[in-house]
């Protein structure tokens, strides 16, 4: 089979204080959000922007302090990251989103409009039901990771690059909840036992993610709806490498129709999150416009998936096109199809 495949012929520049994120003139970014510090408390020590947070509670304290963003949302999927540079702390901080309405008149939180990764053992917490997503104390350099999708009320959490309870939010599997209010903000909580102070940084999508934005979810947290979307990510197996015959194989299996074992048969990597048949077609199919490789408006097995597949057999010029692009194509050169493809390839 090798041998036949191998011879087949935004943005607006963001501007962020303690009260709010404005806008100026649109070019490449969008504006995100920042936590609203009216709300928090002062043992919470907040950056110039408010993106970096210190608890400064002791041990004896008790309790946590708690923010929330400035911008409510209602619709479309978002990302965003919390970078611990404290850490292991047997306290910890909280991470996720909160209905308007968390905080009670009393001032105590109401924990039913609260939806959290708690970083102490990775737990998840809704009301006062805790159930662990993982067993690991989060450590100085740790990214934790939160995925939301208001079009359906899910929120997914991940540590680094794992997530959380095989999760995939690209095909909407194994949500932490899937009852997310139609209304929220992103939401932090923080109190702190062997840190002093600890410290977190949050990044709504101001400057560049640590992992890879979920497919089809937006690149941030957008408040306005108008961010870059993530595109498809050709590491289709999720083993974070690419490789010919298994990403590309994949691809072109999945387009020549093929399902169940014979889609998926000694094409998964050893180390593949996303290995199940069901997985990587829901995958494929929720993405298959992106597959379109020479923008012909077709996607088709010996276009698109062998183009892919030569590319990632390392062919470039002629020898990558040759006989692989559509005769409606709007990409035919060798360097427009290799542009189009280093785009979704992870880390390039």
């Amino acid at each position: 089979m090798r041998n036949i495949i191998l011879g087949l012929s935004c943005a607006t520049l963001t501007i962020i204080n303690l009260a709010k994120v404005v806008a100026s003139e649109s070019v490449d970014f969008h504006p995100f959000t920042a936590y609203d510090t009216t709300t928090a408390p002062s043992y919470l020590q907040f950056s110039a922007d408010t993106l970096t947070i210190s608890s400064l509670k002791t041990a004896d304290d008790g309790g946590f302090g708690r923010v929330a963003s400035l911008d409510v949302i209602e619709s479309g999927k978002h990302y965003w990251e919390v970078e611990v540079e404290c850490g292991p702390d047997s306290k910890g901080f909280q991470v996720g989103v909160a209905a308007p309405g968390w905080l009670g008149e009393s001032g105590d939180p109401n924990f039913d409009s609260i939806w959290v990764l708690l970083s102490d053992g990775l737990r998840k917490m809704h009301g006062l039901n805790r159930e662990p997503l993982g067993d690991a104390q989060t450590l100085k350099g740790d990214i934790l990771r939160i995925a939301l999708d208001m079009d359906s009320n899910l929120i997914y959490f991940a540590l680094n690059g794992a997530w959380l309870g095989e999760a995939d939010p690209a095909i909407g599997k194994n949500h932490a909840y899937m009852d997310v209010s139609d209304r929220v903000s992103a939401f932090y909580a923080s109190g702190n036992r062997e840190c002093a102070p600890l410290t977190t940084r949050t990044n709504f999508g101001q400057s560049e993610f640590s992992y890879p934005v979920p497919t089809g979810f937006y690149k941030g947290y957008c408040s306005q709806g108008n961010c870059a979307v993530s595109a498809i990510n050709f590491d289709i197996d999720n083993s974070t490498s690419l490789a010919a015959l298994t990403d590309g194989l994949l691809v072109i299996r999945h387009l020549f129709g093929f399902t169940g074992d014979t889609l998926i048969a000694s094409a998964t990597d050893t180390s593949a999150i996303r290995n199940s048949a069901a997985d990587i077609s829901d995958y494929l199919t929720a993405a298959e416009s992106e597959l379109d490789i020479d923008g012909s408006g077709d996607v088709t097995a010996l276009t698109d998936g062998l183009l892919l597949i030569r590319y990632l057999f390392g062919f470039s010029g002629d020898s990558l096109t040759s006989g692989a692009v559509g005769t409606s194509a709007t990409r035919t050169t060798s360097a427009e199809i290799e542009d189009y493809i280093k785009a979704r390839v992870p880390g390039s």
